[in-house]
């Protein structure tokens, strides 16, 4: 009878556990995914950047992520819908334009798939061609919202890209 007693013990220690590992894994898998997901979208504005690289487009995309706080239902200007876009709208207006579509876009955006992200562009001098540049995109990690450890700075996640256009 003691035999079956402890077999039954270590048979539910070792399910908590397997029930533990699997808890724990999913987590870093959802952890994972918001870590791509940021890095598709800070590099889809990178790869924008280098298309629209003047040096007036260049400091615009600087002041439109300066500026951006969350995203609206709309584009400040919707540059991709107006035919021939190239030549209605200005690249200052493409510029505002790819930031939005970057992190807010008709996918529902970065705000449907991060928690309370937030993007910041740096530059080593004064944003133009030929400038080292730095995207920062910051979000709440998954697994810290599911364990309401929101207002603790070990479940910010960043990601750092350094680029120049």
């Amino acid at each position: 009878m003691i035999e079956v007693l402890i077999s039954l013990l270590l048979f539910g220690i070792s399910v908590m556990g397997y029930s533990a590992l699997q808890t724990r894994s999913m987590q870093e898998s959802l952890d994972s995914q918001q870590r791509s997901i940021a890095l598709w979208r800070a590099h889809g504005l990178i790869d924008r950047m280098s298309a629209n690289n003047s040096d007036e487009a260049l400091a615009q995309y600087d002041t439109a992520i300066e500026n951006f706080e969350e995203c609206s239902d709309s584009p400040p200007a919707n540059c991709a819908e107006i035919a021939g876009a190239a030549d209605a709208c200005s690249a200052e207006d493409l510029a505002d334009y790819d930031v939005w579509s970057s992190f807010c876009g008709v996918d529902g955006g970065a705000d449907s798939q991060l928690i309370d992200f937030s993007v910041g562009l740096t530059c080593d001098a004064a944003c133009a061609a030929g400038v080292d540049m730095t995207i920062t995109v910051n979000w709440v990690s998954k697994s810290a919202e599911s364990n309401a450890n929101l207002n603790d700075a070990a479940a910010v996640e960043q990601i750092s890209l350094r680029f120049r256009p």
